[in-house]
């Protein structure tokens, strides 16, 4: 053998007893390799489910989104942005303690994360547990600028929570970063009148005043809380500055007003209201809320009804094209009895807006009360264009066609507001009472015989009906003893009316019983000189030979 021969040898040898040794190692780093292939392949599926579920999410597919987070979560647990999507779909679904534990994880794993830490703080917040909630956003603010504004949800949990004092704090700390601003203030102010704290309050607004001397609005709303406090002398001396300054200031002369008014200063006091009224300023809502309040302190305060006047006249002078300007001059008209000039302001406000179903009934009942069928019958026609449902105007315009003698249109709409009134028993006795009355003038007997006795089915008491029907019976000499039982009847609801008494006298009459008929005519004569029932006494008279 030689040396060359020798040395191959022992390199075959050499390589033989390494063999397995160099097998075992690249088999483990062969399974190393696959083991990050397949974590990298994970990591990869796990992040395409991730933006899966991220469009679903977008399109407010929540129950796909979250499955396809589960799937991501699954492949990769420890990723915090998975975790933060699945806390975001817990919440979404209400359940806050699942979320809670997803974000506490999530912020664990990315601390620095501000929108990790802004999740878990609202949801603390929602699960009411505030503590943390503030421990979390004050840990946001310390790590990095730019986060102050969440100082106003720290202020906000203090205020819930009751801690009035650590919430003024709060917003010191705020006012300190972003100067004096008229919300902080506001919120300030409010804490320390929670706490009774007047003067604090007074204080931090006078603050607020000097810091921007313009703004007239800040100085009014410290004379109202003056004001609403009884400290009046301090805030008229602020309100009159105000209106010296600004003479075209509604809101100070309203306030003005009512101070003077307390001091018994009423000649100063409607100077104010008026000029309030006269602004343009102030709109026709608040203007009309105070003459609503005025109306009703006219009963107990005389002195009000000409300020009224006054007040409506400048509501359509400043607003003349505002239906509810007319609407609220009419109203007061109304209230003292200026019947003919309140309708012609409702009749103004309904040519401006047609669609308010008390107006017109204000004005239908007006034109009846003043006698103008013709009206009557112009707007309730009108109104019921606009209210067809509504049985009231029917009733009003038959009863005018019936005033006028035009009988077939009353029992025209007198039919049609019946069947309107449907389950209404009080309206369909005035209804059936009315066709009565018609269904009589036109001759039309059976018909109103019918009308009458439906009525009397519904309110077999109605004195209005039994008088009118035993009244028409009594005429046509018909079913005279029905009609003595119905006067009977209705001589006991109303014992002393002298129309129903000498109703009951007429048939007493009718079925010659004139004894009786003279005494129930006298007692009927004390009570009224009606022409109709001297007329009838008359002829009772004349039976008895006197």
């Amino acid at each position: 053998m030689t040396i060359k021969n020798s040395h191959y040898i022992l390199l075959i040898s050499f390589l033989l007893a390494w063999s397995p040794l160099l097998h075992a190692q690249k088999s483990k780093n062969d399974k190393k390799e696959q083991k990050l292939i397949r974590q990298e392949q994970e990591l990869r599926q796990a992040e395409e489910y991730f933006i899966e579920g991220n469009k679903d999410y977008i399109l407010g597919k929540y129950d796909k989104a979250f499955d396809w987070f589960q799937r991501a979560n699954k492949l990769s647990p420890d990723k915090p942005a998975f975790l933060f999507k699945l806390s975001e779909c817990f919440a979404q679904q209400n359940d806050i303690n699942r979320a809670i534990q997803y974000s506490e994880k999530a912020v664990e794993l990315d601390p620095k994360n501000k929108y990790y830490g802004l999740l878990l703080g609202q949801l603390y917040e929602k699960n009411k547990n505030y503590k943390d909630a503030v421990k979390i956003y004050e840990k946001i603010i310390k790590q990095s600028a730019g986060n102050d504004e969440l100082l106003l949800n720290i202020a906000n949990i203090q205020q819930l929570t009751n801690d009035f004092e650590g919430a003024i704090k709060t917003y010191n700390r705020l006012e300190a970063i972003y100067g004096i601003n008229e919300e902080i203030v506001r919120q300030k102010q409010m804490l320390y009148l929670k706490q009774n704290r007047l003067d604090d309050a007074i204080k931090e607004w006078r603050k607020l005043i000097a810091a921007f001397p313009e703004d007239h609005n800040l100085q009014l709303d410290l004379a109202n809380l003056l004001y609403v406090n009884n400290k009046n002398v301090e805030a008229k001396k602020i309100l009159e500055d105000i209106v010296s300054k600004n003479p075209d200031a509604p809101f100070a002369s309203l306030m003005l007003y009512e101070i003077y008014r307390k001091e018994n200063k009423f000649e100063k006091a409607d100077k104010e209201l008026e000029k309030a009224f006269l602004s343009p300023q102030l709109n026709i809502d608040a203007k009309i809320g105070v003459t609503v309040s005025l109306l009703r302190q006219l009963s107990s305060d005389t002195t009000l009804k000409k300020q009224s006047i006054k007040l409506g006249d400048i509501l359509v002078k400043v607003h003349p094209n505002e239906a509810k300007a007319y609407a609220m001059n009419g109203d007061i008209l109304a209230i003292q009895e200026r019947k003919q000039d309140a309708f012609d302001n409702y009749v103004k406000s309904v040519d401006l807006d047609n669609s308010h179903y008390k107006i017109w009934q204000q004005i239908v009942f007006l034109a009846s009360e003043l006698n103008k069928n013709d009206s009557v019958i112009k707007y309730s026609e009108r109104a019921i264009e606009v209210f067809p449902s509504q049985p009231l105007f029917f009733y009003y315009g038959g009863s005018a066609y019936s005033s006028k003698k035009n009988y077939p249109k009353a029992v025209y709409l007198f039919e049609s507001g019946q069947k309107i009134a449907g389950s209404n028993m009080e309206l369909n006795v005035q209804f059936l009472s009315q066709l009565g009355d018609t269904y009589n003038s036109l001759k039309l007997f059976a018909k109103s015989d019918s009308s009458y006795e439906a009525a009397l089915k519904i309110d077999s008491e109605n004195v209005h009906v039994l008088n009118n029907y035993s009244y028409y019976l009594s005429l046509r000499k018909e079913k005279l003893d029905k009609a003595k039982k119905m006067c009977e009847k209705m001589l006991e609801k109303s014992p002393n009316e002298p129309a129903y008494l000498d109703t009951y006298a007429w048939v007493l009459y009718k079925i010659k019983d004139y004894e009786n008929a003279r005494k129930y005519m006298e007692k009927a004569l004390l009570k009224t000189s009606d022409a109709t029932i001297v007329e009838h006494y008359g002829d009772v008279l004349f039976q008895l030979g006197n």
